[in-house]
């Protein structure tokens, strides 16, 4: 239970409250704070959407902070899943609220490098609040420069996944500058886009309504508006070469450069994709941009879908030219007598003689075109089949021999973790999850013989033990735990457990000496 938490200000981003909190409660070291509000020491904090965040909504939910405000007022999370499929989007939801195992979603966390703040917003802060805070609108990507102020947004250099220190707070920043930066005039386009931006991040629940609305997928808003443009044909196929010219005639490359949405010419560019493949989601960025493009703002686009999506979302527009009965059977008797003349008894072979015959009947009558050609052929060849018992009853055994090789190896102890028993073992770990059922043994000796953290530095103590009687040093206790490489910060905690592994040492020498003077008097 967290003491006290710090209430947000006004647009602040939720990293921001962190760092707040990190020198407010007085702790010295990052680690001691990042226990306390996400219950582990060694995490990564990502400055977007800390992982582990259902924690700390259980620590906040005292002072009135629940899971979805911390998630959705605090962070971009609604801004950048704006056009993400619902099913990604409640994916991404359960990761953070600890109900998946999915990877942390970073596409859709900030695409700008670094933490940006505007100099003159730190100081109406500090008069307002007495501190300065990192701003949520300040880290969208593509917005130039304060909407406040219109003053140029300060690239400070911090990245977004901090590894070493975690918190940083904009006050320890904002004291080495004390000149406002200018800003250039902005284009047109810059002023258009910074527009919507913010029209977007207001507005984010009408537009996510309209764009369920239209079954997830503004595919159909966007080819009819090429349709009335001139850059798609009446069945919806891209003038792609026209749009290309169009869309840098609008933006300007350096401008689609600027906010790293500029085609590569090597590959299809997504405003060709954008338009075409319903399955894949996109960032916000790139939605704002075809709004521009095609209706000039993205207020008007959602008018206009608002308007035309009962008349749009429904199947693409099918070609309506009718096949005449000449020219089909003209086809099938072509497919036939390339049956005749071919090399062997396959389709392929068929194919190889008139393919423009095999196209053609594929697209237009392909049940008879499957029933007029050959079965297919399996291919030879001996197919192995695993005997997964047997296969878990033989890891299992080597798992053991593993473990009992890596204890009783020379050097410092190796912590013995379920990674290192597979590299052992030769196994890459993707592969092998994908066994895990058919090798119930072998997971389950894993997990028994992976050691703790505890144990392996109990285990490195008793080897530091024995090392120094080996070479004869004096047995102290700080140099005992400094061997181990036991971290100053955890003496306290190790150091009667290390007395007692001297202790005991120190017996059975002494053991081992009185038995060996007791046998030399012997006769």
């Amino acid at each position: 239970m967290l003491a006290f938490f710090p209430q947000p200000y006004r647009d602040e981003l939720l990293y921001s409250f962190l760092c707040r909190y990190h020198v407010h409660s007085g702790n010295l070291y990052d680690c001691d704070t990042m226990e306390q509000l996400f219950g582990m020491k060694a995490q990564h904090l990502n400055t977007n959407i800390p992982a582990h965040l259902s924690y700390l909504a259980k620590q906040t939910e005292e002072v009135g902070l629940s899971f979805d405000q911390l998630l959705y007022d605090y962070t971009l999370f609604s801004y950048n899943t704006l056009f993400a499929k619902q099913q990604t989007v409640d994916s991404y939801y359960g990761y953070f609220k600890n109900e998946n195992n999915v990877p942390y979603p970073h596409h859709i966390s900030m695409p700008i490098s670094e933490l940006r703040y505007c100099l003159r917003c730190a100081e109406e802060d500090r008069k307002r609040y007495g501190e300065a805070y990192w701003h949520r609108s300040h880290q969208i990507a593509g917005l130039q420069c304060c909407p406040k102020h219109q003053t140029a947004l300060i690239s400070c250099g911090i990245k977004h996944l901090s590894l070493a220190k975690k918190f940083f707070p904009l006050e320890s920043v904002t004291n080495a500058i004390h000149e406002i930066p200018l800003v250039r005039e902005l284009s047109t386009e810059k002023q258009r886009l910074q527009k919507d931006i913010l029209f977007c991040l207001e507005n984010s629940q009408r537009i996510r309504s309209i764009f369920c609305a239209c079954n997830e997928d503004f595919t159909e808003i966007y080819l009819s508006l090429l349709e009335q443009k001139g850059l798609a044909t009446e069945n919806w196929s891209l003038y792609k070469e026209k749009l290309l010219v169009s869309a840098e005639k609008s933006f300007g490359r350096e401008f689609l450069e600027s906010v790293n949405s500029y085609w590569n010419s090597d590959k299809k560019p997504w405003i060709f994709r954008i338009c075409q493949h319903s399955s894949r989601s996109y960032r916000t960025i790139k939605h704002i941009l075809m709004a521009e493009l095609l209706s000039g703002s993205v207020e008007n686009l959602l008018c206009y879908a608002d308007e035309n999506r009962q008349k749009l979302v429904q199947q693409r527009p099918v070609c309506n030219k009718k096949i005449l009965p000449e020219t089909l059977e003209k086809y099938k008797q072509r497919w036939q007598d390339a049956a005749k003349h071919a090399a062997k008894n396959t389709i392929s072979a068929i194919a190889a003689e008139d393919n423009a015959a095999y196209l053609w009947l594929f697209r237009h009558d392909k049940v008879w075109l499957y029933a007029n050609s050959p079965a297919p052929c399996k291919r030879g060849g001996t197919v192995s089949v695993t005997d997964c018992e047997e296969d878990d009853e033989r890891l299992t055994v080597l798992v053991e021999q593993v473990v009992r090789k890596l204890k009783k190896a020379s050097g410092k102890p190796q912590w013995i973790t379920r990674n290192r028993i597979l590299r052992e073992l030769g196994q890459e770990e993707s592969n092998f999850n994908t066994r895990k059922n058919k090798l119930a043994h072998t997971f389950a000796a894993i997990e028994r013989l992976t050691e703790s953290k505890h144990e392996w530095r109990l285990r490195k103590i008793q080897w530091a033990v024995q090392d120094s009687m080996d070479y004869r040093e004096a047995l102290a206790m700080w140099k005992i735990l400094r061997k181990a490489g036991i971290s100053e910060k955890l003496w306290t905690k190790y150091e009667l457990l290390a007395i007692q592994v001297i202790q005991r040492s120190e017996d059975s020498v002494r053991r081992l000496e009185e038995q060996t003077e007791r046998m030399a008097f012997e006769p």
